[in-house]
């Protein structure tokens, strides 16, 4: 298992919608979400708004398989993967597709 954390800005005026599309990934939508999850290895996955002066962001964090499932997110074709990759568009003014690096790692600290 791996985990992963990133964050993708949510566009100036675009909180409440932004919101509103993560109400139906976990109620309307859950169904594609869940489906989607399983094909490519997603195990857990929360998202967090942080809100800031600077701009509204959501943090996402993602246990994985392993480091594939951005991958073949990308090569999947489904009605739910083109309605979620065009509300992250309108939303975050992210086009996913062009986004197959996943953040560096750079502490990590456990309890011993």
């Amino acid at each position: 298992m791996k985990e992963f954390a990133y964050t993708f800005p949510i566009l100036p005026d675009r909180t409440n919608a932004f919101l509103e599309f993560a109400r139906e990934c976990s109620t309307t939508k859950k169904e594609g979400l869940t489906k989607l999850h399983a094909q490519i290895g997603v195990l857990k996955e929360n998202w967090y708004l942080q809100r800031s002066n600077a701009g509204d962001r959501v943090v996402v964090y993602t246990k994985a398989e392993d480091d594939t499932f951005l991958r073949q997110f990308l090569t999947l074709e489904g009605e739910f993967e083109k309605w979620f990759r065009k509300k992250t568009k309108e939303n975050n003014g992210t086009d996913v597709s062009g986004h197959e690096n996943l953040p560096e790692l750079i502490l990590e600290w456990k309890a011993e």
